[in-house]
């Protein structure tokens, strides 16, 4: 019974993220702003949601991710991090 329930809030989970993003895309943006975009996904579908957003960044779209995850970050062109409200130098 516990399993269950564990299984259908990650189950839940996942359709509200993903289903988030397929809305997202739909109107076409310039930029997507993605706040913990992983957050709550297993490893294998963070892997596929990062392989979408460079896909979408290969084709011109901005992507602008805030995370805690430095694999996340490790995933990208390019990393800005901000501690205490100031852009750190790279």
């Amino acid at each position: 019974y516990p399993l269950a329930i564990l299984i259908s809030a990650i189950i839940t989970v996942l359709i509200f993220v993903l289903g988030t993003l397929a809305i997202g895309f739909i109107t076409n943006p310039s930029i997507i702003l993605a706040d913990e975009p992983t957050g709550a996904l297993d490893s294998k579908t963070s892997k596929d949601v990062m392989q979408v957003f460079r896909d979408l960044n290969s084709e011109g779209m901005t992507i602008v991710i805030v995370t805690h995850d430095p694999g996340v970050g490790q995933a990208t062109g390019r990393v800005i991090r901000i501690a205490d409200g100031i852009i750190q130098p790279s």
